[in-house]
């Protein structure tokens, strides 16, 4: 048997009578009775295309021996719950719903023969003219039981009262997919009851249904739990589903103990001076002020205290007069005894210790650094280099270091510069006939320097210019205006190279280094006026490309070869060289070429090269090509090589093109 819910009374009484033909008082009976058929039809249709899901459901005992004659049940949809409908044999049959609505369905005993539950859910969607069934499957319910529970404070075994206790069912217990349309237990909004004689608190619960106990934690409502299960911390948890019937008493360990006491701070400098112009505060002190009032009794900083958790202090930096206080930070944590405190303090002098009240208070002191006004020194905080001219940025005034009208805080340097002497160029020095003898000697240039900005940007140039090579700018002992004593900052300095020839493609060249070229001897004697005698001069040898210093101007430079001539016999070729990339000369070595016969010794302190075709001494760059083994080219037999170049200057020029160079 099933119980047929009238729900179609209450919500389609207006609308089920639109639709009816009028009926007048007539004598023909036989007309009047089609009438009130045809009305019926037309009623039972608004009913089915309004009204049309049925609710079935089992009512079923999560135990033995409930009673579940007298169970009722009352459906909810955006109104008031309707008046609650008797089941028979335990079965739920509601017809005439609405179709895709949210409802809340309420299963009750009035005898309390087992505990109400409610649930929430929706009704499937239909068709225009489509009745459809929609089946919740089984409703458990469980038959009233008492539940009692102890909590006890774990440090002192006292009662822990005032929490708000409550069950959480588990309204998923096998954690299958739940849809809109299935039920969904809604939990209980009730709480424990408490006995403070006792200790106990006390619930009613559905024996049989899976289920926790919880509790709010938070007793003070700050925000912050004040206590926790002793053996299982949990948000809120007491007692698992496996232990709400087997525990009767739960220890509680607090762990947002309300800590109350007067702080008393001692605030003396470096010097051991008692200091009393200082600004203490807190913002965790709870329930309490948040500022340090300083008492004159006891010469200390003090505060009541009245807060739970940690607590942090702040005394900012400070000025009395012409002297200066630094800051300090304070963390008070409590330990695991009562009363005693674990306290962290960073400042100058920094501490950790423990300690503990005594007479309700908590003293201690704190040593502050003392300071005079220091003027800040220089910084660079940018350096802008545009060809030879410099420029930096400091972060105070600055002046150059002078001795009258000459300053000595700025120097440029010429690197690269060489002293070369000639075995032959006199008789006075100790360089004998036959020998050579190069260093390298770095040369002063003069600048023109010029302060702007008040003194916070330097702008550095050549007096004059420059012969190509290397450069650097030195900034030593400028003066800071603000203390009026000289500093060296650091970053302030700069090298450069300086090319005043722009690069031409027709400077590069090939040298096997034989001291030949077309076939003949580059240079015949050496200083002491001896004729060379060089049996392998003139041999091939592997090739080498020399690169003006001007190649320091571009920001990409790449070759392709793609012809040798080796004595007259041509070869395709197909090798890539990169010469400059991103600007950069990684690739080539810095070498300063000696103009030397063959039979010159040589006395170097710099890198260099002999046997090249140069007739005057010089620097290049030198890249060796080890797949090109030539002789010099001569009218009688060729030696050279094609390739196609592509260049782009640091100005973003870009030029590219085939060049044909003879191995000299």
């Amino acid at each position: 048997m099933s119980h047929q819910f009238k729900l179609a009374a209450s919500l389609l009484a207006t609308l089920s009578l639109t639709a009816c033909l009028e009926v007048e008082d007539s004598n023909n009976d036989a007309v009047v009775a089609a009438l009130e058929a045809q009305n019926k039809l037309l009623e039972e249709q608004n009913k089915a295309n309004l009204a049309p899901v049925t609710l079935s459901a089992n009512i079923i005992a999560a135990t033995d021996g409930v009673n579940l004659s007298d169970a009722q049940a009352s459906i909810k949809f955006a109104g008031d719950w309707l008046p609650a409908v008797d089941l028979s044999e335990a079965q739920l049959l509601l017809e005439n719903l609405p179709a895709n609505s949210d409802f809340l369905l309420r299963i009750e005993s009035p005898t309390n023969s087992f505990v109400s539950m409610t649930y929430s859910s929706m009704t499937t969607m239909a068709g225009v003219g489509q009745k459809v069934n929609q089946d919740l499957g089984d409703i458990i319910v469980g038959a009233p039981k008492e539940k009692q529970l102890t909590l006890l404070n774990s440090s002192d075994n006292s009662f822990v009262g005032n929490v708000k206790v409550y069950p959480i069912y588990n309204s998923n217990p096998t954690n299958g997919y739940l849809s809109a349309y299935d039920l969904q237990l809604v939990q209980p909004d009730t709480f424990a009851t408490y006995n403070e004689t006792t200790g106990t608190y006390s619930l009613v619960l559905a024996e049989g249904l899976p289920l926790e106990l919880h509790a709010e934690l938070d007793l003070d409502n700050d925000g912050v739990r004040d206590f926790e299960p002793e053996l299982s911390p949990a948000a809120s948890r007491l007692l698992t589903e496996s232990k709400v019937w087997a525990e009767s008493s739960l220890y509680l360990t607090e762990i947002n103990e309300a800590h109350k006491y007067q702080f008393g701070i001692t605030l003396l400098d470096n010097n051991g001076t008692l200091l009393t112009s200082a600004r203490i505060s807190t913002d965790g002190n709870d329930n309490g002020s948040t500022f340090f009032s300083f008492n004159e009794a006891t010469e200390q900083y003090t505060l009541d205290m009245d807060y739970r958790g940690d607590i942090d202090v702040n005394i900012p930096s400070f000025i009395v007069g012409e002297d200066s206080y630094s800051s300090a930070y304070i963390e008070v944590t409590p330990s695991i005894f009562a009363g005693q405190y674990n306290v962290s303090i960073s400042s100058n002098n920094s501490q950790y210790f423990t300690t503990e009240l005594v007479d309700g208070r908590l003293n201690i002191a704190v040593s502050l650094y003392r300071y005079n006004y220091q003027s800040p020194g220089v910084s660079v905080l940018s350096s802008v280099l545009r060809g030879a001219n410099y420029s930096v940025f400091y972060s105070a005034p600055v002046e150059l270091v002078t001795d009258g009208d000459t300053q000595s805080s700025v120097t440029l340097m010429q690197l690269d510069s060489v002293e070369v002497i000639a075995g032959n160029e006199s008789d006075t020095d100790s360089i004998a006939p036959g020998t050579t003898y190069i260093r390298q000697v770095n040369t002063s240039q003069d600048v023109t320097t010029e302060l702007m900005l008040n003194g916070t940007k330097l702008m550095i140039s050549p007096s004059s210019s420059l012969v190509d090579g290397e450069y650097s700018y030195q900034v030593e002992n400028i003066v800071n205006k603000l203390s009026n004593e000289q500093e060296n900052p650091h970053g302030d300095s700069e090298s450069f190279v300086h090319s005043n020839k722009e690069f031409d493609i027709a400077d590069i060249s090939f040298d096997n280094q034989n001291f030949t070229t077309n076939g003949q001897l580059v240079f015949e004697q050496n200083t002491a006026a001896e004729p060379v005698d060089c049996s392998w001069c003139g041999n091939r040898g592997y090739t080498n490309l020399f690169l003006p210093t001007s190649v320091n101007q571009l920001e990409q430079f790449e070759i392709t070869f793609t012809k040798s001539v080796n004595d007259g016999v041509e070869s395709e070729e197909n090798r890539t060289l990169e010469i400059i990339s991103n600007g950069n000369n990684y690739y080539n070595s810095k070498v300063y070429v000696a103009a030397v016969a063959a039979n010159e010794n040589v006395d170097s302190y710099v890198y260099y090269a002999n046997g090249t075709s140069k007739t005057t001494h010089a620097y290049y760059y030198k890249r060796s090509l080890y797949d090109f083994y030539l002789a010099d080219d001569t009218d009688s037999s060729k030696n050279e090589l094609t390739f196609n170049y592509s260049y782009t200057t640091k100005l973003g020029v870009s030029k590219n093109g085939t060049l044909t160079v003879p191995v000299l």
